[in-house]
């Protein structure tokens, strides 16, 4: 297989030129800057100033000929203070944490230690967030910058826990990292059924909101720097990072979707500007690149506020965090 992007550009239509790179952040669209501001600020200046309550759940009951609504036992609609929208259903022991609230745990958890950059909801408040840029960059190789996050996300619908994580963005190319380490987890969460009142340094501690994960991310970031890895080996790692799946289940369209993927990972391996090829490094900057910038690129959606939400949804918190989880261990064993 030719690793290039002409190649890449043949299979998707010519979608793929390099001025199809994004050098912004995911996020940058669908949220606010809120720059020189405390985190309590931000949620007035990000359009997060509002609530949600706990109403019940009615449905229709059709009894000879008459019409009436019937409360669903054990069920709540989650519903904004402003809009009167509901955003989501859950069940009575749910606890809704405020946009307001998490802001102050948020404030409380950092201390001194961040500034509060930019600030959002995704799906009409579904979900919401804040991002926190920390005080000291971090150098791999004692050039490639990356920045630390802390990233704060609650959901009002009831499929997201209040969680706080730390992310690192590398500056050169805005590909977003959350990685595991072996003594520091990326997270920390507490469930709607629970409380947060008094877990403060529960979370600091769990977080370990210090030099430690910086330290030990550039120990990791270094040691895939070392490692040599070849063209064939790249082909490898992209095989078994985006698998085909059972022949005898999957369509001939899921099949070529795989192919095209796999290519697009070549090609950004191979043409970017921003990956040091010949190393698991560089495989794993490609990797994150092409998830985080040109994937689905060659969708006619791609570009469209539904679309930018839902790929910032993936990357923060579903399966571009899994993807990167496996280019991780994959380039790691």
């Amino acid at each position: 297989m030719a690793l290039n992007f002409s190649n890449a550009n043949q299979r998707f239509g010519g979608k793929f030129p390099e001025s199809t790179y994004q050098r912004k952040p995911v996020w940058a669209d669908v949220s606010t800057d809120v720059k020189d501001v405390t985190v309590r600020e931000a949620v007035e200046k990000a359009g997060l100033d509002w609530s949600v309550a706990l109403e019940p759940v009615f449905h229709k009951v059709e009894e000879t000929g008459i019409t009436r609504f019937k409360e669903v036992d054990g069920r709540l609609a989650v519903v904004r203070s402003d809009t009167k929208t509901a955003i989501g259903v859950v069940g009575s022991r749910y606890t809704p944490f405020q946009n307001r609230q998490v802001a102050e745990f948020l404030e409380s958890v950092v201390d001194e230690g961040g500034i509060v950059e930019t600030a959002g909801s995704l799906h009409g408040g579904r979900k919401v967030w804040f991002l926190v840029k920390t005080p000291a960059d971090i150098l791999i190789g004692g050039q490639d910058r990356y920045t630390p996050y802390i990233l704060a996300a609650n959901g009002h619908d009831g499929g997201l826990a209040l969680h706080i994580s730390m992310v690192t963005v590398r500056v050169v190319c805005t590909n977003t990292l959350a990685m595991a380490l072996n003594s520091n987890p990326r997270e920390w969460s507490v469930k709607h059924t629970e409380s947060i009142n008094g877990r403060v340094t529960q979370a600091r501690e769990a977080l370990d909101l210090s030099f430690k994960y910086s330290e030990e991310f550039t120990a990791a970031m270094n040691a895939f720097a070392a490692h040599p890895m070849s063209d064939g080996a790249m082909v490898d790692f992209s095989e078994r990072l985006i698998p085909m799946g059972d022949p005898n289940k999957t369509s001939e369209e899921q099949r070529e979707n795989v192919a095209k993927a796999r290519l697009a990972l070549l090609a950004t391996y191979k043409a970017s500007p921003t990956v040091d090829r010949g190393t698991a490094y560089g495989a794993l900057n490609a990797a994150t690149e092409w998830y985080d910038h040109l994937r689905n690129a060659d969708k006619p959606a791609y570009g469209t506020k539904k679309s930018k939400e839902s790929r910032l949804e993936a990357i923060f918190f579903g399966a571009g965090q899994t993807f990167k989880d496996r280019a991780v261990a994959l380039l790691s064993a």
